[in-house]
């Protein structure tokens, strides 16, 4: 949200202090920073998974790449589960 600034400088004692202005401005890069490298890995790994994928000839391959995607932002769990899911799904299916 664009007004998170605000709210954390009227929940401090201390509002107009220049260490809070910097904190919540380096808070925000950083958080940023963070996310679109998630998206971009997210987005390497979605296609990475739709290129295999549609090699060896897998269905629902809008639907796992869609996913790696998503999980890719929970950490080290969600790659693993991303992973997991269209071996599954294929060990299932295939024989």
């Amino acid at each position: 949200s664009g007004d998170w600034r605000r709210k954390v400088r009227e929940a401090l004692p201390w509002p107009d202090d220049w260490r809070v202005r910097e904190s919540t401005a380096v808070i925000a890069t950083k958080a940023r920073s963070y996310v679109l490298s998630q998206a971009a890995l997210g987005l390497v790994s979605a296609v990475l998974y739709a290129i295999w994928l549609g090699w060896w000839g897998i269905g629902l391959l809008i639907v796992w790449p869609l996913l790696i995607f998503v999980l890719n932002f929970i950490p080290t769990i969600g790659s693993l589960v991303g992973g997991a899911l269209p071996v599954a799904y294929t060990l299932l299916t295939k024989d």
